[in-house]
């Protein structure tokens, strides 16, 4: 009953977030709306993780619901993403690496320990990850295979509304940003930024500022990568590791009071 009940709000919430989104963009051929992917289960995880990734593509210009599908997908058994070779790989790592911030002891993990614990991960594990996970594009409409920067901002700004409607509502305790920001979000004037928490070699992690509210982005490259700094892209999981972990050594208690906050406009949801 209190899935049901859950998942009806935030579809309620979804319907009337789109119809607002199609004032912004009145002439567009298709569109791809996205979200999160099963409500109850993202308002009862651990850590709520939001993938922010580039853009939605359909090869027949066809409109349809991209959380809904991948929640179709984990309830049936269905492949996901298709032939994307390290989209997946790639996410599960991720996925798996970003989970450990709610753990005890997080600070003592060894390199090594992370390590096990990210390679026992399986197509099993991220299948769940995805069900209880937020997934949205910057692009929504009009998706390309590969769409220029300069368009890709144009959308972002155009649609900051919608996106930062979910983000407000949603709340996720970390937001995974697919390369979505050197040269797209921050190229943006209207975009704010609060202090930046960490900055590594291989990511760092700036924070959005949506009106007056900080929520954490992981700076990272997009899953379909297969290097990063001329290095394999096998073990970037570490240099996430160590980004999350050098927060909560600079900002102790960070992690813990963001998984302590609440989603889906509870009254606990924006507090600081």
């Amino acid at each position: 009953m209190e899935k049901e009940r859950i998942n009806i709000e935030y579809e309620s919430w979804e319907k009337n977030l789109y119809e607002e989104y199609k004032s912004f963009f009145p002439n567009a051929i298709y569109t791809i709306t996205d979200g999160v992917v099963c409500p109850k289960a993202y308002s009862k995880a651990g850590v709520r993780i939001m993938l922010l990734l580039r853009e939605a593509y359909d090869k027949d210009f066809t409109s349809y619901s991209k959380n809904r599908e991948l929640r179709e997908d984990v309830e049936n058994g269905h492949p996901m993403f298709g032939n994307q070779k390290m989209f997946v790989p790639n996410l599960t790592k991720w996925l798996a690496t970003v989970s450990l911030i709610a753990k005890d002891g997080f600070l003592r993990l060894s390199d090594e320990e992370v390590t096990t614990f990210v390679t026992s991960w399986n197509i099993k594990s991220f299948r769940q990850a995805i069900y209880q996970s937020a997934y949205v594009n910057i692009k929504k409409s009009d998706g390309k295979p590969r769409s220029s920067k300069t368009e890709l901002r144009r959308y972002c700004s155009q649609g900051w509304k919608t996106l930062t409607s979910q983000i407000k509502y949603m709340n996720p305790t970390v937001i995974i940003g697919g390369n979505v920001i050197d040269e797209i979000m921050a190229k943006i004037n209207k975009i704010r930024w609060g202090e930046t928490l960490t900055q590594n070699p291989g990511l760092d992690i700036p924070q959005l500022d949506i009106d007056g509210h900080l929520y954490p982005i992981l700076n990272v490259y997009h899953p379909s990568a297969t290097t990063y700094q001329h290095k394999p892209i096998s073990s970037y999981y570490l240099e996430i590791f160590h980004a999350l972990r050098d927060v909560e050594i600079k900002y102790p208690g960070y992690w813990r009071r963001r998984l302590a906050q609440k989603c889906f406009n509870s009254s606990e949801c924006l507090r600081s």
